[in-house]
Formats: structure tokens, C-alpha cells, sequence
């Protein structure tokens, strides 16, 4: 399928694979699911693809897919790690130009400078579609150690970091 931030499974086609996974470094990963489970994604959020709409495209995408079996508000979603709004400092443009698209997404760092907080714009997108995500694995990969954190790691000074990895899988085909 290549390099992309998003990647949308149709498991009644048979040369679809059943299974996609979405690597982020501090970045929000998006794992969807429509009932029945034959439709799936993953979707990479950060902040480019935040303003880019990367998110609404699978979703739209999704429901396209099939109208009777996955609607807006019938999707399940899941958020996973990626770094808080508390952690994640940017410009005072870049915030302004983000929230200008997704107000939700401005926020300000734990050092009272201006931040992103990238999941919360997810948040919004998502509701807007009437769905509520599951958010029992969303923790900041800044502030936890046992994650990943690119930002972290340069501001350590070492630069190597490695992915958290989302993984959604379709039910198998008939």
C-alpha cells in the first residue's frame, strides 16, 4: 500500500489485506472499525494532517463504503498514545494557525508557552461524527517513559527514539 497517513480495509475484497498498522512517533494514532467489522482504519493524526483533514477523509471514506452498515455515528474509534498539549510547544503562529482550522487543538505547555494538543482536535473531528473514542490507551508520550517520544529523545539530546505502533484488524472473510 506504501507510505500514507491513512489506510482504509475492505475486508470483502479479497485481495484487501485483513489487517493495517499506523507507526507514530508523538503523533495521534486513529484505529476505526464500522459494525460488523469488515470495514477498518488507521489513520496517522499530527498536526499537518490535523489541518489537512487526514481524519474526516478515512471517515468519509468508511461510510462510503458501505451506507448501510457504517454511519457516522455507528463507527467505533480508539485514540492512542501520542504527546498532550501540556508537552507539545510550538509558535504562537503555528498554534494560531492550527486552532484557526480546529480551535479544540490550541493549547498551552505545562511551561506557559503556546502548544498543541493534537489528540483533543481528534477528539473534536470525532465527535462531530456522533462517535466517542475509546481512550483507555492514550497517555502522553512525552511524560511516560515506557513510550516512545521523538520530542523527548531530542530534547535529551540523543535523537533516538522509536514508534508506537496502531493496529486494527477486519473480521474474516466468509
Amino acid at each position: 500500500a506504501g507510505t500514507a497517513d491513512a489506510l482504509v480495509l475492505d475486508a470483502r475484497d479479497s485481495s484487501v489485506p485483513l489487517a493495517a498498522a499506523i507507526l507514530v512517533a508523538d503523533c495521534v494514532p486513529v484505529l476505526l472499525a464500522a459494525p460488523g467489522g469488515l470495514l477498518a482504519a488507521v489513520v496517522h493524526v499530527g498536526r499537518a494532517g490535523l489541518v489537512a483533514g487526514v481524519l474526516p477523509a478515512a471517515l468519509e471514506r468508511l461510510t462510503g463504503l458501505d451506507a448501510a452498515g457504517a454511519r457516522p455515528g455507528g463507527l467505533r474509534a480508539a485514540i492512542g498514545p501520542s504527546i498532550c498539549g501540556a508537552c507539545y510547544e510550538v509558535s504562537a503562529e503555528l498554534r494560531d494557525e492550527v486552532a484557526a482550522a480546529h480551535p479544540a487543538a490550541a493549547s498551552e505547555t505545562r511551561w506557559g508557552t503556546p502548544g498543541l494538543d493534537v489528540a483533543a482536535g481528534v477528539r473534536a473531528v470525532l465527535r462531530g461524527y456522533g462517535i466517542e473514542a475509546d481512550e483507555r490507551a492514550a497517555r502522553c508520550t512525552y511524560e511516560h517513559h515506557d513510550l516512545y517520544s521523538y520530542r523527548r529523545a531530542t530534547h535529551a539530546g540523543h535523537g533516538v527514539t522509536g514508534r508506537v505502533a496502531g493496529v486494527v484488524r477486519t473480521a474474516a472473510r466468509a
